[in-house]
C-alpha cells in the first residue's frame, strides 16, 4: 500500500533508510486515524521486502514477506496493543485501559532474538503514551540498550502523556492530519466514493483515514429506505429477541443516518 497524505514523514524515512541512518527507536507522533500504523506496517516492509522495492514506500509488493506484514503474521514483526495483551495475559480486552509491564517485557525478549527472515526484529507498540509507570521503565532500558537487530516504533498522539525520558531516547517524526482535499481524493480513487459523498464525508472525518472510511461504512444507507417504516416500529424492531451483533450494528448506523438527515434539515431552515 502507497502511504497516503505523509510526504514529510515519507521523505524522512526513505532518506534513513537510503543512507541507513534509521534511528532504532521511533516515535510516531499525531492525531489518532491519520495512517500512523500504516506506515509503520510499511516500513517493517521496507526491512523484509524480498524484492527490496520497497525504500521508495511507492506501490504495492506481492512478495510473500510483504503479505505477512499485511496479515500480521511475519515471524519478525510484534505489534502490541490491548488486544494481544489481553490474550496475552488470559484477559478480557475491555479490561485492557494501560499498556503493561508484561507487554513491554514479551516486547524486549522479542526484539532480543535473531531475525528470522528479515533483516531485524521490529515491535510496534500502539497507545504508547498509555504505559503505565512501571511499562515506561521498562522500555526506558530497552531504549537505552537498544538490541543490535531491533527496531522500535512507539505510536502516540500525546507528548505531554510520556514522561520525558522516553521521547528523548526516541526519534520523534511528526504526523498531521490529512487535508479535506486529499481525503476526497482518496475515497474516490481506492475506495469508489461519489465525489460529491468523498467531499462531504471529508468535510466531517477531521482529516483522519480511518473516521473517513467508517463514515462511509455510514453513508451506505443513503440508499435505504427510512420512510418505509414508522419510528414504533423502529422501536419495535430494536427491542426483537435473539437480536446479532451485526443487527445492533445496523440499528446504530440508522440512527446515524437520521440524525445527520436532520442536522441537514435544520441547517438547510
Amino acid at each position: 500500500m502507497k502511504i497516503f497524505g505523509h510526504p514529510r514523514v515519507v521523505r524522512y524515512l526513505t532518506h534513513g533508510l537510503r543512507k541507513e541512518i534509521l534511528s532504532p527507536s521511533l516515535l510516531f507522533l499525531g492525531p489518532e486515524g491519520v495512517g500512523k500504523k500504516a506506515v509503520a506496517k510499511e516500513l517493517a516492509k521496507a526491512f523484509f521486502c524480498l524484492e527490496n522495492n520497497k525504500v521508495s514506500f511507492e506501490g504495492d509488493c506481492a512478495c510473500r514477506a510483504c503479505q505477512k506484514v499485511d496479515s500480521q503474521n511475519h515471524p519478525d514483526l510484534l505489534i502490541v496493543n490491548m488486544e494481544r495483551q489481553a490474550a496475552f495475559l488470559g484477559e478480557k480486552k475491555e479490561s485492557q485501559t494501560a499498556v503493561k509491564i508484561e507487554s513491554i517485557r514479551q516486547a524486549d525478549k522479542f526484539l532480543r532474538l535473531k531475525p528470522l527472515e528479515g533483516k531485524r526484529r521490529i515491535v510496534v507498540v500502539e497507545d504508547a503514551e498509555k504505559m503505565t509507570v512501571e511499562a515506561s521503565n521498562a522500555l526506558l532500558k530497552v531504549l537505552e540498550e537498544p538490541p543490535p537487530n531491533g527496531q522500535i516504533i512507539l505510536l502516540a498522539t500525546q507528548l505531554q502523556n510520556f514522561p520525558p525520558t522516553i521521547p528523548s531516547r526516541c526519534a520523534c517524526v511528526r504526523f498531521s492530519a490529512i487535508s479535506q482535499r486529499e481525503i476526497a481524493a482518496w475515497l474516490t480513487q481506492n475506495h469508489q466514493v461519489a465525489f460529491d459523498a468523498a467531499e462531504d464525508i471529508s468535510q466531517r472525518a477531521g482529516g483522519a483515514l480511518s473516521r473517513a472510511l467508517k463514515l462511509t461504512e455510514e453513508d451506505d444507507l443513503e440508499d435505504f429506505d427510512l420512510g418505509s417504516f414508522t419510528a414504533d416500529e423502529f422501536f419495535n424492531w430494536l427491542q426483537e429477541s435473539g437480536w446479532k451483533k451485526e443487527g445492533k450494528s445496523r440499528a446504530i448506523r440508522v440512527i446515524t443516518h437520521l440524525i445527520r438527515v436532520s442536522q441537514k434539515k435544520l441547517e438547510g431552515g
